[in-house]
């Protein structure tokens, strides 16, 4: 090519190059590159994947429709949730939009994503899945129901991501459950909030949705019978399925427990907080890190047993039961928390602990075989300084965690540094323990000449 070339003589796919680089800084540019002359307006406009690429850039509606109107066969990402969350176009531009995107059949048939979170009136999406029924391109489908009980039969043999939501539980027979997932082969990922199976149990009809590429399955607002429908309709071949498991309801404790044990969640980690009337589930997989946010209220006490993991509030009664219930699975218990949580599950202010259901909680955890770790929360003092008299001698590592709370006090934290020093004196303790100290902030002056004492004391036992 001539260095001399006019701009105008270039070939077309150098004069693309330059409009998609100027796209790149500005993508509302476009405007200006059409009016720069005819040839340009054309290639613009004979390049359905640019068009796709700037249409929705703009706050005007029409705008937005012109150049829709160009990108002929390119799957897009309808994204109707950013939609709704833009507040540089108007509500009558967004109502206007949202209406033609929904109407556009063969947009929506060829699409790569649908998200769909709100509730829209104009949103009917059984009737608009079950009008189109195959999805070739489509890899992310998260759409809001508006009610009713029928799940429509559709073909998304590309489909990795499932996110189902309601306002309010929504009640489908398990066979229909099970044929709405057989027509995703490929489904990674499921995200279901207040979908409810009903009728006779997957296992107990021989049905099920085949999923081997299943990784993770998160239930919420679901009975435990539902979580059992959902979970029985489905088979992976993953090793490991991540399950998140939020369950707002009371159920037999025993029948819960046995169920999972049947079928090999070994590798996972239930949080049972009970609060009020009814009980909040929470199962997930143990290397995930533990969200205090999971909880509606606050825990005093918490005990990560390998694939149980338990907290009970400081302000209800002891439930011995639900303790009596974990105690088959006492081997497996490897980690003990001694944590305080305040009344809405976040690192804040305190409340009193109640001593009383601490003092029952010391038997039980006598009764643990073989705890390995232990992590201390020095707000918990009365558990603290009675530590002897559970303390396991299979302990390896301790964790203390200084400054955890806004309002722990230097007196806390000594008296934790102070119990643990304690204990390395005595022989309830193996000389392979190891003491970790961990927080936020260490603002207090904390005294650790005795811990320090006490651990120099076994490591010269090791080599004594």
């Amino acid at each position: 090519m001539e260095s001399n070339c006019r701009i105008n003589h270039l070939p077309p796919e150098c004069i693309l190059e330059i409009i998609t680089q100027l796209i790149d800084v500005e993508p509302t540019s476009v405007l200006d590159c059409m009016h720069v002359c005819s040839q340009w307006r054309h290639l613009i406009l004979e390049s359905p994947i640019l068009c796709a690429r700037v249409a929705f850039e703009f706050k005007q509606f029409n705008i937005i429709q012109f150049f829709l109107n160009f990108t002929q066969h390119v799957p897009q990402i309808l994204d109707f949730d950013m939609l709704w969350r833009r507040h540089d176009m108007s509500p009558r531009h967004r109502a206007h939009l949202t209406v033609f995107l929904l109407k556009d059949i063969p947009r929506l048939q060829r699409a790569v994503c649908i998200r769909s979170l709100f509730q829209h009136d104009e949103a009917d999406w059984c009737g608009i899945l079950d009008e189109i029924k195959t999805f070739r391109n489509l890899r992310e489908l998260a759409i809001f129901f508006q009610g009713g009980n029928r799940l429509p039969v559709i073909h998304t043999p590309a489909l990795r991501r499932l996110s189902l939501s309601a306002v309010q539980p929504i009640t489908v027979p398990v066979k229909a459950f099970i044929r709405f997932l057989t027509g995703m082969p490929s489904l990674q990922h499921i995200d279901l909030d207040f979908i409810q199976p009903q009728g006779v149990a997957a296992q107990q009809s021989n049905e099920s949705a085949h999923l081997p590429s299943l990784e993770t399955l998160k239930i919420s607002g679901a009975s435990v019978s539902n979580c059992q429908n959902i979970m029985s309709s489905i088979v992976s071949t993953v090793e490991s399925v991540k399950i998140s498991l939020n369950v707002k309801t009371a159920f037999p404790f025993h029948s819960f427990w046995e169920y999972f044990d049947i079928h090999g969640t070994a590798g996972l980690r239930l949080t049972v907080t009970p609060f009020g009337p009814g009980t909040s589930v929470v199962l997930s997989d143990r290397s995930e890190p533990w969200n205090p946010r999971d909880f509606p209220r606050g825990a005093f006490f918490g005990a990560c047993a390998g694939y149980v993991f338990k907290t009970y509030l400081w302000n209800d009664p002891f439930d011995s039961k639900i303790l009596q219930d974990s105690a088959i699975y006492a081997d497996s218990i490897h980690t003990v928390i001694l944590k305080a949580l305040n009344a809405t599950g976040n690192y804040g202010l305190m409340d009193t602990p109640d001593i009383n259901n601490e003092q029952r909680i010391i038997p039980w955890l006598k009764q643990l075989p073989r705890p390995r770790h232990l992590v201390i929360d020095p707000m918990k003092r009365y558990l603290i300084e009675h530590g002897i008299d559970f303390i396991w001698p299979t302990l390896r590592l301790i964790t203390i965690r200084c400054r955890e709370h806004s309002n722990s006090t230097p007196e806390d934290d000594q008296a934790a540094i102070n119990a643990v020093s304690n204990w390395l004196k005595t022989l309830a303790l193996s000389d392979s323990v190891a003491i970790e100290l961990v927080g936020r902030r260490w603002e207090h002056a904390l005294e650790f000449h005795e811990l320090h004492s006490s651990c120099m004391n076994i490591i010269d036992n090791r080599f004594s």
